[in-house]
């Protein structure tokens, strides 16, 4: 999950790196989810990884104002 969020930046020019990921980019890669329709535990579940990734772990506040579904 966090694989194809990294590449999800990469393909917007903002770099691989977890340091360029910002809300703006959280949300759009959720949208491009909703999209591809995945289902809603799908779109849970990276949602799941990135609060606990960048929220929990890294101290980062990206995904501030994401409900869960």
């Amino acid at each position: 999950m966090l694989r194809s969020f990294r590449t999800f930046l990469s393909a917007r020019g903002a770099g691989s790196r977890p340091g360029c990921a910002t809300p703006a980019l959280a949300r759009a890669f959720l949208y491009q989810l909703s999209a591809r329709h995945a289902s809603w535990s799908w779109t849970a579940t990276h949602i799941t990884a990135l609060r606990t990734f960048f929220d929990k772990l890294g101290g980062a506040r990206l995904t501030d104002g994401i409900p869960t579904p």
